[in-house]
């Protein structure tokens, strides 16, 4: 059998290379690909890392709400993360700024949730006509999350402000309990002395609670500088709040909802 050899230009269109303008085009093609994925790469980052705090502010906030909510005693891990927490009070033109901070102020996680449940409104102890508002916030790195943002003084650790308000559940407005102007109508009188303490034993068992989640929280020369991002958890706790406090942090009270316990006012 006879094979005849290649033909000459058949062998020439072969061993044809790209020119310098196809490599020029290829070159150009691959820059503005990597140009695209340049610009989305930052994107892509910054959107794992807003799901990143996202999905730790939820999981810290159920294990606060229910820890706050039960009047938990016995979370000590939570020294571990709470640096410091600050309790602003307010009557009238008078003002009170309080810090505390471990060992300075908290001990365990008792104490840590007994300040966090300060109410939000309080009688002042010396008048019943001037109120006390309290403002009740801890600065927290994040429980969940790497092992690496636990270390200690880790400053690279992901930090929220925790706000926590505590509000007695209004169940009618003033109005219809208000007993000026009614003492000659029996029945009107009657009729709003009964919703008056109906009122007042709901407030004393049903609470607000609010938690505002704040993010992120940057340390720097000037002070602390708290980012744009917020979620609030939300809830209604039956129960009473109990008062207790600690031989350690003279002057200071702590409170306690009590799920378990109610009281009963005539």
């Amino acid at each position: 059998m006879n094979f005849s050899p290649p033909s000459r230009s058949w062998s020439r269109r072969r061993q044809r290379a790209f020119t310098m303008v196809e490599i020029a085009i290829s070159i150009a093609i691959v820059g503005f690909a990597l140009v695209a994925i340049i610009g989305v790469l930052p994107t892509g980052v910054n959107v794992q890392k807003q799901n990143r705090e996202e999905t730790i502010i939820n999981q810290d906030g159920s294990v606060w709400l229910e820890a706050i909510r039960s009047g938990a005693t016995g979370l000590d891990y939570l020294t571990n993360y709470v640096d410091w927490i600050q309790v602003r009070s307010q009557s009238g033109s008078t003002f009170a700024n309080y810090t505390y901070d471990y060992k300075q102020g908290y001990r365990n996680g008792r104490d840590i949730i007994g300040l966090l449940s300060l109410p939000k409104v309080l009688p002042e102890a010396r008048s019943q006509n001037q109120w006390w508002t309290n403002t009740v916030q801890a600065f927290v790195r994040g429980m969940s999350g790497p092992a690496s943002d636990k270390a200690p003084h880790n400053d690279f650790a992901f930090w929220y402000r925790l706000t926590v308000e505590v509000v007695p559940f209004n169940a009618a407005p003033g109005m219809i309990t208000n007993l000026a102007g009614v003492s000659g109508n029996l029945d009107t009188l009657i009729s709003r002395t009964n919703l008056l303490n109906r009122t007042l034993n709901l407030g004393n068992n049903l609470y607000d609670l609010r938690l505002t989640f704040d993010w992120p929280v940057y340390l720097n020369q000037s002070g602390v500088r708290v980012g744009a991002n917020r979620k609030v958890f939300r809830t209604l706790v039956s129960g009473s709040l109990v008062t207790n406090g600690v031989s350690y942090l003279p002057g200071v009270t702590f409170y306690f909802l009590q799920p378990s316990q109610f009281v009963f006012i005539r």
